[in-house]
Protein backbone atom coordinates (compact mmCIF):
# COMPACT_ATOMS: atom_id res chain seq x y z
CA UNK A 1 0.00 0.00 0.00
CA UNK A 2 1.32 3.48 -0.92
CA UNK A 3 1.73 5.83 2.29
CA UNK A 4 0.20 8.74 3.10
CA UNK A 5 1.59 12.03 1.97
CA UNK A 6 1.50 14.04 4.99
CA UNK A 7 2.86 17.34 3.25
CA UNK A 8 1.20 17.33 -0.16
CA UNK A 9 2.19 20.38 -2.43
CA UNK A 10 -1.56 21.70 -1.72
CA UNK A 11 -0.76 21.88 1.88
CA UNK A 12 1.14 25.61 1.05
CA UNK A 13 -0.22 27.11 -2.18
CA UNK A 14 0.44 30.50 -4.50
CA UNK A 15 -2.87 31.74 -5.95
CA UNK A 16 -3.51 32.83 -9.35
CA UNK A 17 -3.19 36.10 -10.19
CA UNK A 18 -3.83 37.58 -13.28
CA UNK A 19 -0.47 39.57 -15.04
CA UNK A 20 1.54 38.78 -11.88
CA UNK A 21 1.70 34.64 -11.80
CA UNK A 22 3.17 34.30 -14.85
CA UNK A 23 6.12 31.95 -15.41
CA UNK A 24 9.19 34.38 -14.31
CA UNK A 25 7.77 34.91 -11.10
CA UNK A 26 6.73 31.34 -10.15
CA UNK A 27 10.56 30.25 -11.13
CA UNK A 28 11.59 33.07 -8.81
CA UNK A 29 9.33 31.82 -6.29
CA UNK A 30 11.00 28.28 -7.26
CA UNK A 31 14.11 29.82 -5.81
CA UNK A 32 12.68 29.95 -2.25
CA UNK A 33 10.52 27.14 -1.90
CA UNK A 34 10.48 23.95 -3.99
CA UNK A 35 7.73 21.76 -2.25
CA UNK A 36 4.58 24.39 -2.95
CA UNK A 37 2.27 24.02 -5.01
CA UNK A 38 2.16 26.82 -7.59
CA UNK A 39 -0.69 27.97 -9.74
CA UNK A 40 -0.79 29.74 -13.46
CA UNK A 41 -2.69 32.38 -14.33
CA UNK A 42 -6.21 31.73 -15.31
CA UNK A 43 -6.54 30.91 -18.99
CA UNK A 44 -9.52 30.69 -20.56
CA UNK A 45 -10.31 26.99 -22.22
CA UNK A 46 -11.26 29.09 -25.96
CA UNK A 47 -8.19 30.32 -25.84
CA UNK A 48 -6.28 26.79 -24.58
CA UNK A 49 -8.09 25.20 -27.20
CA UNK A 50 -7.30 28.07 -30.55
CA UNK A 51 -3.92 29.48 -29.38
CA UNK A 52 -0.34 28.56 -29.33
CA UNK A 53 -0.41 25.71 -27.07
CA UNK A 54 2.98 25.25 -26.31
CA UNK A 55 3.18 28.99 -25.68
CA UNK A 56 0.31 28.60 -22.92
CA UNK A 57 1.45 25.48 -21.63
CA UNK A 58 4.96 25.26 -21.80
CA UNK A 59 6.30 24.22 -18.10
CA UNK A 60 10.24 25.10 -17.63
CA UNK A 61 12.23 22.72 -16.29
CA UNK A 62 11.94 23.13 -12.43
CA UNK A 63 8.90 24.80 -12.10
CA UNK A 64 6.62 21.65 -10.99
CA UNK A 65 4.43 20.63 -8.93
CA UNK A 66 2.30 23.32 -10.72
CA UNK A 67 -1.32 23.77 -11.21
CA UNK A 68 -3.15 24.98 -14.56
CA UNK A 69 -5.90 27.52 -14.01
CA UNK A 70 -8.43 27.29 -16.41
CA UNK A 71 -11.46 29.40 -16.88
CA UNK A 72 -14.74 28.71 -19.09
CA UNK A 73 -18.39 27.28 -18.76
CA UNK A 74 -18.73 25.44 -21.67
CA UNK A 75 -18.35 21.67 -21.18
CA UNK A 76 -17.30 20.72 -24.52
CA UNK A 77 -14.66 23.02 -24.70
CA UNK A 78 -13.37 22.23 -21.20
CA UNK A 79 -12.81 19.00 -22.41
CA UNK A 80 -10.95 19.67 -25.40
CA UNK A 81 -9.28 21.91 -23.31
CA UNK A 82 -8.53 19.89 -20.58
CA UNK A 83 -6.93 16.85 -23.24
CA UNK A 84 -4.63 19.45 -24.23
CA UNK A 85 -3.70 20.75 -20.77
CA UNK A 86 -3.35 16.88 -19.39
CA UNK A 87 -0.29 16.27 -21.73
CA UNK A 88 1.71 18.48 -19.72
CA UNK A 89 3.00 17.85 -16.20
CA UNK A 90 0.74 19.53 -14.49
CA UNK A 91 -0.30 18.75 -11.15
CA UNK A 92 -3.76 19.47 -11.08
CA UNK A 93 -6.08 21.57 -13.12
CA UNK A 94 -8.19 23.52 -11.36
CA UNK A 95 -11.80 25.24 -12.91
CA UNK A 96 -11.97 28.74 -11.73
CA UNK A 97 -15.20 29.97 -9.82
CA UNK A 98 -14.34 33.04 -8.16
CA UNK A 99 -13.26 35.62 -10.53
CA UNK A 100 -15.69 38.65 -10.33
CA UNK A 101 -13.99 40.40 -12.39
CA UNK A 102 -16.94 42.32 -15.49
CA UNK A 103 -15.64 40.87 -18.59
CA UNK A 104 -15.85 37.33 -16.30
CA UNK A 105 -19.21 37.86 -15.25
CA UNK A 106 -20.02 38.62 -19.45
CA UNK A 107 -18.82 35.14 -20.32
CA UNK A 108 -20.93 33.60 -17.66
CA UNK A 109 -18.04 32.00 -15.87
CA UNK A 110 -16.23 32.65 -12.90
CA UNK A 111 -17.87 33.32 -9.53
CA UNK A 112 -21.29 33.58 -12.01
CA UNK A 113 -20.97 29.77 -11.92
CA UNK A 114 -21.84 29.55 -8.45
CA UNK A 115 -25.39 30.81 -9.05
CA UNK A 116 -25.54 27.29 -11.52
CA UNK A 117 -24.46 24.20 -9.84
CA UNK A 118 -25.77 22.28 -12.16
CA UNK A 119 -23.36 23.62 -15.27
CA UNK A 120 -20.08 23.52 -13.23
CA UNK A 121 -21.17 19.67 -12.48
CA UNK A 122 -20.90 19.33 -16.15
CA UNK A 123 -18.12 21.30 -16.31
CA UNK A 124 -15.77 19.23 -13.96
CA UNK A 125 -17.19 16.05 -15.11
CA UNK A 126 -16.26 16.98 -18.68
CA UNK A 127 -13.01 18.33 -17.43
CA UNK A 128 -12.54 14.61 -15.66
CA UNK A 129 -13.48 13.05 -18.98
CA UNK A 130 -10.62 15.23 -20.54
CA UNK A 131 -7.79 13.84 -18.27
CA UNK A 132 -9.13 9.96 -18.77
CA UNK A 133 -6.98 7.92 -16.83
CA UNK A 134 -4.25 10.29 -16.03
CA UNK A 135 -3.17 11.03 -12.56
CA UNK A 136 -3.95 14.64 -12.90
CA UNK A 137 -6.63 15.87 -10.64
CA UNK A 138 -9.05 18.40 -11.41
CA UNK A 139 -10.27 20.80 -8.77
CA UNK A 140 -12.16 23.73 -7.78
CA UNK A 141 -11.41 27.17 -6.56
CA UNK A 142 -14.71 29.43 -5.70
CA UNK A 143 -16.20 31.98 -3.47
CA UNK A 144 -18.45 31.53 -0.08
CA UNK A 145 -21.39 32.42 -2.26
CA UNK A 146 -22.47 35.50 -4.49
CA UNK A 147 -24.56 38.68 -4.09
CA UNK A 148 -27.18 38.09 -1.55
CA UNK A 149 -26.84 34.28 -1.35
CA UNK A 150 -27.38 33.04 2.25
CA UNK A 151 -24.29 31.29 2.22
CA UNK A 152 -25.34 29.04 5.41
CA UNK A 153 -27.58 27.62 3.21
CA UNK A 154 -26.09 27.99 -0.55
CA UNK A 155 -22.23 26.87 0.36
CA UNK A 156 -23.05 23.13 1.46
CA UNK A 157 -25.19 23.14 -1.58
CA UNK A 158 -23.04 24.05 -3.96
CA UNK A 159 -20.45 21.66 -2.84
CA UNK A 160 -22.55 18.75 -2.21
CA UNK A 161 -23.81 18.97 -5.57
CA UNK A 162 -20.56 19.13 -7.78
CA UNK A 163 -19.04 16.29 -5.23
CA UNK A 164 -20.85 14.13 -6.95
CA UNK A 165 -18.43 14.36 -9.71
CA UNK A 166 -15.83 12.87 -7.35
CA UNK A 167 -13.56 16.54 -6.90
CA UNK A 168 -11.28 15.52 -4.46
CA UNK A 169 -10.14 19.00 -3.22
CA UNK A 170 -11.17 22.58 -3.33
CA UNK A 171 -9.84 25.96 -2.26
CA UNK A 172 -12.30 28.66 -0.65
CA UNK A 173 -11.77 31.90 -0.77
CA UNK A 174 -13.37 33.08 2.69
CA UNK A 175 -15.18 35.78 1.21
CA UNK A 176 -18.74 36.45 -1.15
CA UNK A 177 -18.52 37.89 -4.02
CA UNK A 178 -20.31 40.86 -4.73
CA UNK A 179 -20.64 41.48 -8.53
CA UNK A 180 -23.62 43.78 -8.85
CA UNK A 181 -21.90 46.21 -6.64
CA UNK A 182 -18.11 45.95 -6.50
CA UNK A 183 -15.12 45.94 -8.61
CA UNK A 184 -12.42 43.46 -8.10
CA UNK A 185 -10.18 45.05 -6.40
CA UNK A 186 -12.99 45.63 -3.97
CA UNK A 187 -14.20 42.24 -3.95
CA UNK A 188 -10.55 41.06 -2.62
CA UNK A 189 -10.90 43.50 0.06
CA UNK A 190 -14.45 44.76 1.07
CA UNK A 191 -16.23 41.55 1.81
CA UNK A 192 -15.71 40.43 5.27
CA UNK A 193 -13.32 37.28 5.79
CA UNK A 194 -15.50 34.46 7.31
CA UNK A 195 -13.18 31.77 7.75
CA UNK A 196 -15.78 29.94 10.12
CA UNK A 197 -17.68 29.02 7.34
CA UNK A 198 -14.67 27.39 5.63
CA UNK A 199 -13.92 25.54 8.74
CA UNK A 200 -17.34 24.16 8.97
CA UNK A 201 -17.52 22.90 5.69
CA UNK A 202 -14.67 20.88 6.29
CA UNK A 203 -16.27 19.98 8.98
CA UNK A 204 -19.13 18.87 7.05
CA UNK A 205 -17.22 17.39 4.33
CA UNK A 206 -14.16 15.67 6.00
CA UNK A 207 -13.75 13.58 2.81
CA UNK A 208 -12.79 16.58 0.93
CA UNK A 209 -9.44 18.16 1.42
CA UNK A 210 -9.92 21.38 2.02
CA UNK A 211 -7.67 24.62 1.16
CA UNK A 212 -7.87 28.27 2.81
CA UNK A 213 -7.67 31.28 0.90
CA UNK A 214 -7.94 34.83 1.48
CA UNK A 215 -6.34 37.02 3.75
CA UNK A 216 -3.62 35.21 4.98
CA UNK A 217 -0.70 37.84 5.08
CA UNK A 218 2.16 35.45 6.94
CA UNK A 219 3.45 32.05 7.55
CA UNK A 220 2.22 32.22 10.76
CA UNK A 221 -1.40 33.28 9.77
CA UNK A 222 -1.07 29.55 7.78
CA UNK A 223 0.17 27.73 10.12
CA UNK A 224 -3.03 28.88 12.62
CA UNK A 225 -5.44 27.57 9.57
CA UNK A 226 -3.08 24.39 8.93
CA UNK A 227 -4.59 23.07 12.83
CA UNK A 228 -8.09 22.38 10.56
CA UNK A 229 -7.19 22.89 7.03
CA UNK A 230 -5.78 20.93 4.54
CA UNK A 231 -3.94 23.57 2.70
CA UNK A 232 -3.84 26.62 2.61
CA UNK A 233 -3.28 29.62 -0.56
CA UNK A 234 -1.60 33.09 -0.69
CA UNK A 235 -2.12 35.44 -3.09
CA UNK A 236 -0.85 38.85 -2.89
CA UNK A 237 0.79 38.44 0.34
CA UNK A 238 3.44 35.88 -1.02
CA UNK A 239 3.77 38.12 -4.02
CA UNK A 240 4.68 42.02 -2.48
CA UNK A 241 6.62 39.92 0.12
CA UNK A 242 8.07 36.81 -1.41
CA UNK A 243 11.15 36.63 1.26
CA UNK A 244 8.93 34.95 3.86
CA UNK A 245 8.57 31.98 1.07
CA UNK A 246 11.77 30.95 2.05
CA UNK A 247 10.95 29.85 5.47
CA UNK A 248 7.66 27.49 3.73
CA UNK A 249 9.67 24.78 3.30
CA UNK A 250 11.18 24.06 6.71
CA UNK A 251 8.09 25.59 9.06
CA UNK A 252 5.27 24.20 6.46
CA UNK A 253 6.20 21.02 5.35
CA UNK A 254 8.77 19.73 7.70
CA UNK A 255 12.12 20.46 5.67
CA UNK A 256 15.35 20.20 7.89
CA UNK A 257 17.97 22.29 6.17
CA UNK A 258 18.49 25.35 6.92
CA UNK A 259 16.63 28.24 5.15
CA UNK A 260 18.93 30.02 2.14
CA UNK A 261 19.50 33.42 2.67
CA UNK A 262 17.08 35.81 0.35
CA UNK A 263 20.26 37.12 -1.26
CA UNK A 264 21.11 33.20 -2.06
CA UNK A 265 17.79 32.48 -3.26
CA UNK A 266 18.61 35.12 -5.51
CA UNK A 267 21.56 34.10 -6.87
CA UNK A 268 19.92 30.78 -7.90
CA UNK A 269 17.38 32.73 -9.96
CA UNK A 270 20.21 33.90 -12.55
CA UNK A 271 20.39 31.60 -14.92
CA UNK A 272 16.94 31.29 -15.89
CA UNK A 273 17.05 35.31 -16.01
CA UNK A 274 19.78 35.12 -17.97
CA UNK A 275 18.59 32.92 -20.42
CA UNK A 276 15.44 34.33 -20.82
CA UNK A 277 17.38 37.29 -21.95
CA UNK A 278 18.87 35.70 -24.32
CA UNK A 279 15.05 34.60 -25.94
CA UNK A 280 14.66 38.29 -26.08
CA UNK A 281 12.15 38.50 -23.11
CA UNK A 282 12.53 42.11 -21.77
CA UNK A 283 14.36 43.01 -18.33
CA UNK A 284 11.19 44.71 -16.92
CA UNK A 285 8.97 41.73 -18.16
CA UNK A 286 11.24 39.27 -15.83
CA UNK A 287 12.60 41.98 -13.33
CA UNK A 288 9.10 43.45 -12.29
CA UNK A 289 8.84 40.60 -9.66
CA UNK A 290 11.45 41.43 -7.40
CA UNK A 291 9.94 44.50 -6.00
CA UNK A 292 8.30 42.41 -3.03
CA UNK A 293 11.53 40.60 -2.16
CA UNK A 294 13.32 42.97 -0.67
CA UNK A 295 10.23 44.28 2.10
CA UNK A 296 11.64 44.55 5.01
CA UNK A 297 14.66 44.90 4.62
CA UNK A 298 16.90 47.91 4.34
CA UNK A 299 18.03 49.73 1.61
CA UNK A 300 14.68 48.23 -0.18
CA UNK A 301 13.28 51.51 -1.99
CA UNK A 302 16.84 52.12 -3.37
CA UNK A 303 16.82 48.51 -4.25
CA UNK A 304 13.29 49.26 -6.38
CA UNK A 305 14.36 52.42 -7.86
CA UNK A 306 17.46 51.01 -9.25
CA UNK A 307 15.27 48.10 -11.06
CA UNK A 308 12.22 50.98 -12.04
CA UNK A 309 14.99 53.27 -13.38
CA UNK A 310 15.98 50.43 -15.51
CA UNK A 311 13.18 48.93 -16.81
CA UNK A 312 13.04 50.63 -20.42
CA UNK A 313 17.11 49.90 -20.72
CA UNK A 314 17.55 47.42 -23.42
CA UNK A 315 20.58 46.43 -22.53
CA UNK A 316 20.11 45.92 -19.28
CA UNK A 317 20.64 42.74 -17.14
CA UNK A 318 22.13 40.85 -14.03
CA UNK A 319 24.69 43.60 -13.67
CA UNK A 320 21.66 46.05 -12.76
CA UNK A 321 20.33 43.33 -10.44
CA UNK A 322 23.18 43.24 -8.95
CA UNK A 323 23.60 47.03 -8.82
CA UNK A 324 20.15 47.13 -6.74
CA UNK A 325 21.33 44.62 -4.37
CA UNK A 326 24.52 46.52 -3.23
CA UNK A 327 21.95 49.31 -2.05
CA UNK A 328 20.24 46.71 0.11
CA UNK A 329 22.38 44.76 3.45
CA UNK A 330 20.95 41.67 1.56
CA UNK A 331 24.61 40.16 0.83
CA UNK A 332 25.64 40.98 4.37
CA UNK A 333 22.99 39.67 5.33
CA UNK A 334 24.09 36.16 3.92
CA UNK A 335 27.47 36.84 4.99
CA UNK A 336 26.87 36.41 8.06
CA UNK A 337 24.07 33.43 8.21
CA UNK A 338 26.73 31.49 6.47
CA UNK A 339 29.05 32.43 9.11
Amino acid sequence: MKSLDLHPPYRFCTAPMMNWSDKHWRMLVRCFTKKSLLYTEMVHCNTIVHGKINDLLGSPEGESPIAFQVGGSNPEVLFKATQLISKYNFYEINLNLGCPSPKVQSGNFGASLMYDSSLVLDCINAMKDGIGNKVTQVTAKMRLGVDNQRIEETLPQFIESISVSGVQRIIIHARIAMLKSLNPKENRSIPPLDYNIVYQMKQKFSNLSIIVNGGLKTLDDCLKKLLWADGVMMGRSAYNSISQLNDVDSKIFGATQKPKSIYDSLQLYRPYFESQLEKGIPFSSISKHFMGVVNGVEGARKFRQTLSENMTNKLAGWDIVIKAISKTKLKELSENDNA
